[in-house]
């Protein structure tokens, strides 16, 4: 008798390769999933606790109705309302709050002179020739990034005489009155001087065109070159940025290092001499000794003096009179606003001269104007005998912190090196204005529009309002201005504006990411790209579509010196006891903003915030020319794009892109599923045969069902194994438990299916008697091809069988599609969203992949089961004649016929589907389910059936 025992589930199981295969396929599916889906979790969470805050977390400006919900533009740090120091004090009052870092923003017109300095060597001149006349024309130019275009152009007859004309003294025993003393000629010979001469002239002799005259003077003189500057200068504006220094530095930590030069000044609206002098006598850096040559120019310049020997016969003189010259001096004591400044141009700016010669002019010695009378050609504006010409970099002319002036040689004579500090000196607040940008709102398409509120030209033509604005901007070098500028009331007393430090930008800039950057402020020009992808650039007004970057920082507490109560344009705050990107930490902020809100401030969380595209629609932009004689076009520039912040990007992405992850998993999952039961039910017609079998050996019904679901225990274990270490592996995360559970609960549900269905006793649905009275060309077909449908009809359970399958991975695939475009399209058009969604894209094709790839192999197998369990069929049909490619033949038309009706309603049932739901995407949704059904289908129908020889 034989000892062998009957085969255990398990090894029932094993011997049945497809079911084993199909089985192990969706505990891989599960493993897979969990394994990628966490991953993409972790690595979703690292990015965003990593870029979920910029500098700051709280924006507060003054309450304003301006801006977009959802969205911060560039310029909205100052929507027009300011706020006061006592207000900055009620904001930092707030529980919470870390950091609140004011800033504000002036403007100052005409901070230095902004012309350039013309050499001329001496050995270039002819001396025996006498005066000579010529005219120079400057013409600058300048970039918006449209090309190249005029910014301004003027002209200016020059005389250069090589007979240096001394002061003549007027009529001996001339009265000279130096404020309300007489000088008396003897004692004061200097301070006679200055007071009765009535002519002189230079070397070099300039007839400006506002009716004034210059001259070059023997100090001009130096190393045989002579130097001279006259009118008609640039006049850009300079962007002072207002900070908290302390503040500041703690908002930007290490990237804040340049301020400490500020802060050791702390400066004040009182800054005097007191504290200038002690800051001087401390530091060693070269803006301590400007700042101390500028008071010894200082004291001479007062008065009036051209040198320290006037000011002494004037203190002399005082004495003698029994006055204090300094006491009396007092009342012009200075206010000093120290500042940090950057040495970068603000915008291109190139300068052409040309020189042209006219001949002898003629010395008049006229004591009302110019006192040379120059050639009626010149007079009369005609063209000069010879020409000379030459092109310079001038940007540094609109930097008033240049390093060095901006010195252009005399056509046809050698660049001379430029020397000294002069532009870091007798810098002075003149004028003041406030600047407010137009506040810009987005349209229904996502839109914004831009018009200018005037326009400007970088030599303006009034000078009582600096920032006065032209109504019409067809005037050559007129740019359209799209910020507007308040003049402060002028102050009693000067204000030196007084470089003490430098600063860079680029640090500031890299000290955010840029998936989170938010404004900062003045540190970097708002970037406008046009359509074909040039950038439009700064302006030399300085008032221009894009803003330049700030050149000067000064001290937000210096307002006072000229009058401005309210000098805060926006509260940058950051939130203390912030972590990582959570429920709580967002909350967090939310309180903070709600304490600030309740005082009466506007407060937008821009923590979470990310730099999104938006175009804007500029109209009436001065398209710039090339003849100073043509006018310019004023018209719409077109769409620009700008990058504004998009507020709560990283939730919304967050959201978006998890929500895509649970249902690309759970598609996945699903399908697979799906499938597995397609494979468990196209092994119910074998079992069905066992059942009646094992009914004919006498067992019962429960037992038959019994002996089947033990089969089914193993492959169980197997998927709970693998959601368990799935589980483990994730560390118990709520998407490994519930892959984990999908997979056993699709197993369990799929099993309970087939042992029910199986353990029924299989029927004939077609009687023999019926077959035999059918004739037999519609048995078995008149062709090799019929024969193959007519079986697709006659197993109408496999073919359905197929179908569906191939269905199922057609309308998942395109399901997998949607998801993961409508994910992409929910996280926004934010920096961030376009991170994180490319980031999870490698994830959520990985997992799409492994559920398409899935499901082709276990359609694969619900074929193979099929064809396997009619095996004696291809064994008889071998038997009585057919060929080996007979058989392949009959086989993939049956194949075909399930899969062509699969392939095309699975297109066609996602095309409807998208076409109600989502129409734009309907091509690419139909074309995705179609084609993954039809290469799933090749993929079936490749397998076949071999039978045996007989």
């Amino acid at each position: 008798m034989s000892s062998a025992r009957v085969p255990n589930a398990a090894t029932r199981l094993v011997r049945e390769r497809s079911r084993l295969i199909a089985v192990l396929l969706l505990a891989l599916v599960a493993l897979a999933a969990s394994g990628v889906q966490s991953a993409a979790a972790v690595v979703l969470r690292d990015t965003l606790n990593d870029n979920w805050r910029g500098a700051y977390d709280i924006l507060v400006t003054a309450p304003s109705d301006a801006g977009t919900p959802g969205m911060l533009a560039p310029n909205q740090l100052a929507n027009g309302e300011t706020l006061s120091l006592d207000d900055l004090e009620k904001i930092r009052a707030v529980d919470d709050v870390e950091v609140a870092a004011p800033i504000g923003e002036v403007a100052v017109p005409g901070l230095a002179t902004s012309a350039p300095k013309y050499t001329l060597p001496l050995d270039a001149i002819d001396t025996a020739a006498g005066p000579q006349a010529y005219r120079l024309t400057e013409t600058y130019w300048t970039d918006d990034g449209l090309g190249r275009r005029l910014a301004a152009t003027q002209q200016t007859r020059i005389v250069v005489d090589p007979v240096t004309r001394a002061p003549e003294p007027a009529t001996p025993g001339a009265s000279c009155i130096y404020n309300d003393l007489e000088v008396d000629p003897e004692k004061y010979p200097l301070l006679y001087d200055r007071c009765t001469i009535h002519a002189s002239s230079g070397l070099v002799n300039a007839d400006l065109n506002n009716g004034g005259w210059s001259y070059s003077t023997d100090s001009d003189i130096v190393d045989g070159v002579v130097g001279f500057t006259f009118g008609g200068s640039m006049f850009p504006v300079t962007r002072v940025t207002l900070v908290d220094p302390e503040a500041e530095r703690a908002l930007l930590g290490d990237s804040g290092a340049f301020l400490d030069a500020l802060i050791d000044v702390a400066p004040r609206a009182d800054t005097g001499d007191e504290e200038m002098n002690a800051w001087a006598a401390d530091s060693s850096t070269p803006y301590a000794k400007d700042f101390l040559e500028f008071k010894q120019a200082e004291e001479v310049s007062q008065g009036g003096f051209s040198s320290g020997a006037e000011l002494e016969e004037a203190r002399r003189m005082y004495a003698d009179a029994g006055r204090d010259f300094d006491d009396e001096l007092e009342k012009f004591e200075f206010a000093y606003t120290p500042l940090l400044i950057s040495s970068g141009g603000t915008a291109p700016l190139e300068l052409d001269v040309t020189v042209e010669s006219y001949g002898p002019a003629r010395y008049t010695n006229n004591e009302a104007g110019f006192p040379y009378e120059v050639p009626a050609a010149l007079r009369a504006g005609k063209v000069g005998d010879e020409e000379k010409f030459l092109t310079v970099d001038a940007s540094g002319l609109l930097n008033p912190f240049v390093d060095a002036p901006q010195t252009v040689p005399w056509p046809g004579t050698a660049q001379q090196e430029s020397t000294g500090r002069a532009a870091s000196r007798s810098l002075y607040f003149n004028y003041l204005g406030e600047i407010t940008p137009i506040n810009q709102t987005l349209g229904k398409n996502h839109e914004a529009s831009l018009d200018p509120l005037g326009f400007r030209s970088a030599i303006p033509s009034n000078f009582s309002d600096q920032f006065l604005l032209d109504p019409v901007g067809t005037k050559a070098g007129s740019e359209s201005a799209y910020s507007t500028v308040k003049l402060f009331t002028p102050w009693e007393n000067p204000i030196a504006a007084v470089p003490v430090g430098t600063f860079d930008t680029s640090e500031v800039l890299a000290l955010q990411s840029e998936l989170s950057t938010v404004p900062l402020g003045a540190y970097e020009a708002i970037g406008s790209t046009l359509e074909d992808g040039s950038e439009v650039g700064p302006t030399t007004t300085g008032l221009g579509l894009v803003g330049p970057r700030t050149v000067a920082i000064a001290s937000i507490n210096s307002a006072g010196a000229w009058g401005q109560d309210s000098p805060i344009n926006a509260v940058r705050v950051r939130v203390s006891g912030l972590g990582d990107f959570s429920a709580a930490a967002q909350q967090r902020v939310v309180t903070v903003a709600e304490g600030i809100q309740t005082l009466g401030y506007s407060a937008t969380i821009v923590a979470g915030s990310s730099p999104t595209d938006v175009a804007v629609n500029v109209e009436d932009y001065a398209f710039g020319v090339t003849d100073p004689a043509a006018e310019q076009k004023v018209g719409p520039l077109g769409t620009v794009v700008q990058q504004w912040s998009e507020l709560g990007a990283a939730s919304r992405a967050n959201t978006s892109i998890s929500t895509s992850s649970f249902l690309v998993l759970g598609i996945a999952l699903g399908s697979t599923a799906l499938l597995l039961g397609a494979v468990q039910f196209a092994s119910v017609p074998r079992r069905r045969a066992q059942s009646a079998v094992l009914r004919e050996l006498g067992w019962t019904g429960g037992g038959i069902r019994r002996w089947m679901a033990a089969e089914e225990v193993p492959g169980a274990l197997v998927v709970l194994l693998a959601g368990i270490a799935a589980a483990v592996l994730s560390g118990f995360s709520n998407i490994a438990l519930t892959i984990a559970g999908g997979g056993v609960a699709a197993l369990l549900v799929t099993s309970a299916v087939a042992v029910v269905a199986g353990s029924r006793t299989a029927t004939s649905k077609v009687s023999t008697r019926l077959l035999a009275r059918r004739p037999a060309s519609r048995v078995r077909g008149r062709t090799v091809g019929s024969f193959g449908a007519r079986q697709s009809v006659i197993h109408g359970v496999t073919t359905g069988t197929q179908a569906i399958a191939l269905l199922v991975i057609g309308v998942s695939s395109a399901a997998l599609t949607l998801v993961i475009l409508d994910g992409r399209r929910g996280a926004g058009e934010s920096v961030i969203a376009r991170f994180l969604s490319d980031q999870a894209m490698i994830s959520l094709f990985a997992l799409g992949g492994t559920a398409l790839a899935a499901g082709v192999i276990l359609a694969v197998i619900a074929r193979r089961i099929a064809l396997a369990r009619r095996g004696p069929q291809w064994e008889i049909m071998r038997a009585i004649g057919w060929t080996t490619t007979e058989l392949r033949h009959a086989q993939r038309v049956e194949t075909t016929a399930a899969a062509v009706p699969a392939v095309l309603l699975a297109g066609a049932a996602t095309a409807a589907a998208a076409w109600f739901l989502y129409p734009a995407d309907v091509i690419p949704l139909t074309a995705v389910a179609t084609g993954s059904a039809l290469l799933s289908a090749i993929a079936v129908t490749l397998v076949r059936r071999k039978a045996t020889p007989s």
